[in-house]
């Protein structure tokens, strides 16, 4: 008896040592804030699955940064959902703002303010509430769900921790097997995928809150733009088609660059952008980068502290 005890918890301690070295027991942690619910707990340095993530002590997955943009410098503010942020799964290194750091270079700042599960209402209360960080350029990051989601509060759970568990075996169980035992399967935040509400009621008040994010950053001195990344999961095609034909009449309407994607994943194997038809892999976000780069250096986006 003695020594199924010692061999019992030689195997938990091995288990323990195991998922840690997966990142278990330590995943990213989310701090509430009503203007927009809630965002990454600033500070935070972790792996999670052999990817590294790094959030300033801003809350944004970027660079460390000052509050204030230093002289000679542009800045670009990217905020989005967890398409924005990349998920755990994927290398901070491999997201598409941290490649296009890589390639404006040491000039430009490109910030990433996003949280799994935001909507466009949740971006917007950020901007309201903290401002754009004297950027030149807001660019709001869509997929196809973000065109009909409502304001996401906060709510904590094994999805949205605000601490760390007591063990990785623990996190274990609680975030991923017990879950799937009852047919919910949980996702790192960051990695939230929301509800689907009717795009004719939805998605018109969608568009509302773009207009206004986008008059909250030209009266800060930013110009706005928009990045469409569609998504191929949901059986009603003809529905979401009909929503991203709303946001591409507004932005002609209102004067927005937009970035659509729609080609350029589709031109690929879905296997190959997509994680779970959502999220993206490492290809899709080198795509984003890459049409959006073209689009940057081909047209002025800039608001008027960027001229």
């Amino acid at each position: 008896m003695k020594k199924l005890i010692l061999w019992s918890v030689a195997l938990l301690a091995a288990l323990e040592i195991g998922l840690r070295v997966l990142g278990l027991g330590h995943p990213l942690l989310i701090r509430p804030d009503p203007p927009y619910g809630y965002l990454p707990a600033p500070d935070q340095d972790l792996d999670r699955f052999f990817s590294h993530v790094h959030i300033n002590s801003f809350g944004m997955r970027s660079e460390d940064i000052a509050r204030h943009k230093p002289s000679g410098t542009k800045r670009i503010l990217v905020i989005g959902d967890s398409v924005t942020f990349g998920t755990t799964y994927v290398d901070q290194s491999l997201i598409f703002t941290s490649r296009l750091q890589k390639d404006l270079g040491r000039g430009t700042e490109v910030l990433n303010v996003s949280a799994g599960g935001w909507a466009t209402s949740n971006e917007l209360g950020f901007l309201k509430a903290r401002g754009t960080f004297d950027s030149d350029l807001v660019v709001f990051v869509l997929n196809t769900g973000d065109l009909n989601q409502p304001f996401n509060p906060f709510e904590e759970s094994a999805l949205m921790p605000t601490h760390n568990p007591r063990t990785a075996i623990g996190e274990l169980l609680d975030h991923y097997i017990l879950p799937r035992l009852r047919d919910r399967v949980l996702r790192d935040a960051g990695s939230v995928i929301a509800a689907k509400p009717s795009i004719d009621t939805e998605t018109p008040k969608i568009l509302a809150v773009l207009t206004e994010a986008h008059k909250v950053a030209a009266d800060q001195g930013a110009g706005f733009a928009v990045v469409y990344a569609p998504s191929v999961v949901g059986t009603d095609r003809q529905e979401w088609a009909r929503a991203a034909a709303m946001l591409l009449a507004w932005a002609k309407q209102q004067n927005v660059a937009i970035i659509d994607l729609s080609a350029a994943y589709a031109a690929q194997a879905a296997r190959e952008i997509y994680l779970d038809g959502i999220h993206l892999k490492p290809l899709g976000h080198a795509l984003m980068e890459q049409a959006f780069l073209r689009r940057y250096q081909a047209e002025p986006m800039l608001g008027k502290s960027g001229r």
